[in-house]
């Protein structure tokens, strides 16, 4: 398709970040379209504005992908995860957290009557002890920017907070979550991290990652205080404390600066941990939360040529290090109000319009997508392009590192359930796509007898138990370079 001489048209519709957007898309020589319902790419801040039905899928972009709610809701990423996972609800979350319990805190549905049962039980033991830990966090299922947020401290707070919602005509679905009372701190300050996670196709599935930047709070942390906004670190929260425009720069720090000072306090050689933590181990271990929430997820979103989504994850850790998912947010704040995020994310809005509309254009065309020539700074975590087949292989620690995936111990005591898929696998350079120097394919992989996967996909799962055919076999790609460069582009 010849587009040289066709004005492509935009739409923009919200308050976020719409100066990034803007400028992005003029500088692509892209104009502004005078009617919402006239456009190539539209961006909008929610879903209702865009209208699915009438959707010109591979002549059109959104950028917000159907049913995400499984994803982006409270509700719905416990729900997914639990399911991937293999929760049984029957055995209770206490004695059956498994790998969910090294992704996110002991979380309970407050709508299921079973639940609430077992954490009030829970609450009340932890009241014996006296420990001054017994900190819950309540929130509302679909809302964002901490709204309707708050702390339970012990099980006679739940109780009263039960008994108002029973006088509710329509209760709010929320969830209970265990709230990291001992946070590792920055100077005194709670922080969390924000990263984000772009799904930038999903004919074929593309994904990839950014590591994003730390918010802190403007507040010295202290678990009994009554002020929100030592307890919540988003910057809608902290633009609510009174100190916050005389100190609004100190409440963003880069991932740079957040590895030289976690190294410059020696916190790391006390720990035993190696200087690169941050870059390594850290950004290892959510890119593997990231990759692992997806993949709870994929079945259920829809496959159309067009759709993309920017999805902001907020990650949690607490004294000993260990890392935690919080929540997914749908349309993450695009604000720069301060130096930090002037200078992070521009070049994340870029690249996101960038490699959609790169991925959508080649796509449409029929033309390879790797390599993705838009990309500098994200990180390929999955792609089903017959180009580059990849699949993110998390490291999740502990001595349950199984997955939906797990053949063997896992699927023997009736956690997993009965779905093994073929592991292929290819290795590509992650920041854009292209193929690795590495030749010479495995066949014993390709003809491995639990393929059960009619998928083209490359796989490197995230497994620690594999077939046997496949034990102590190095990491080979699935076909030679000379097939990946001549093969169509789904």
């Amino acid at each position: 398709m010849n587009r040289k001489h066709t004005k492509r048209r935009y739409v923009i519709i919200g308050n976020n970040g719409n100066s990034l957007i803007e400028s992005s898309l003029d500088r692509r020589g892209w104009v502004r379209s005078p009617d919402p319902n006239s456009f190539t790419l539209k961006w909008t801040e929610v879903k209702s504005h865009i209208d699915y039905n009438n959707f010109n899928e591979g002549k059109q972009l959104v950028n917000h992908i159907q049913s995400t709610a499984c994803l982006t809701t409270k509700t719905g990423l416990l729900d997914s995860l639990r399911s991937y996972f293999g929760y049984n609800k029957d055995i209770g979350i206490e004695k059956r957290r498994g790998i969910l319990g090294q992704i996110i805190p002991d979380t309970y549905h407050l709508s299921e009557r079973k639940e609430v049962e077992e954490v009030l039980e829970r609450l009340r033991r932890e009241d014996e002890k006296g420990d001054g830990c017994n900190i819950w966090i309540c929130k509302p299922a679909s809302c964002n920017q901490g709204k309707g947020i708050f702390l339970i401290k012990g099980k006679d707070e739940l109780e009263k907070y039960l008994q108002r919602r029973t006088q509710l005509t329509k209760p709010s679905n929320r969830i209970l979550q265990k709230y990291i009372s001992q946070p590792f701190l920055i100077n005194r300050k709670k922080f969390d991290i924000r990263v984000y996670l772009l799904i930038a196709s999903t004919k074929p599935f593309i994904v990839l990652y950014h590591p994003g930047y730390l918010r802190l709070s403007v507040n010295d942390y202290d678990s009994n205080s009554s002020d929100l906004t030592t307890h919540l670190t988003n910057q809608y929260q902290q633009k609510q404390n009174p100190n916050y425009q005389q100190s609004k720069d100190e409440t963003i720090m880069t991932m740079a600066q957040f590895e030289k000072y976690i190294q410059d306090s020696g916190d790391l050689e006390k720990r035993g941990l190696s200087s690169d933590w941050v870059s390594t181990k850290l950004e290892h271990r959510m890119k593997s939360i990231c990759y692992l929430s997806f993949k709870s997820v994929q079945s259920a979103l829809p496959v159309r040529t067009g759709c993309f989504d920017l999805l902001g994850y907020d990650f949690m850790l607490d004294s000993n290090l260990n890392v935690w998912l919080i929540e997914v947010n749908t349309n993450p704040a695009l604000h720069t109000h301060c130096q930090v995020l002037k200078e992070v994310l521009p070049p994340i809005v870029d690249q996101t319009i960038g490699l959609s509309v790169e991925i959508f254009d080649k796509k449409v065309d029929g033309k390879p997508i790797f390599p993705l020539t838009s990309n500098t700074t994200f990180e390929v975590l999955y792609s089903e392009s017959k180009y580059n087949l990849f699949t993110y292989e998390p490291d999740i620690g502990g001595p349950e590192k199984t997955s939906k995936h797990s053949i063997g111990r896992a699927k023997s005591q009736g956690s997993m359930p009965d779905k093994p898929l073929c592991i292929r696998r290819c290795a590509i350079n992650r920041s854009n796509g292209t193929p690795s120097t590495r030749t010479s394919p495995d066949k014993t992989a390709r003809q491995c007898k639990t393929n059960r996967c009619k998928s083209s996909t490359a796989l490197k799962l995230p497994v620690i138990e594999v077939p046997a055919c496949l034990k102590g076999r190095p990491l080979k790609p699935l076909v030679p370079e000379t097939e990946l460069v001549a093969t169509r582009a789904t």
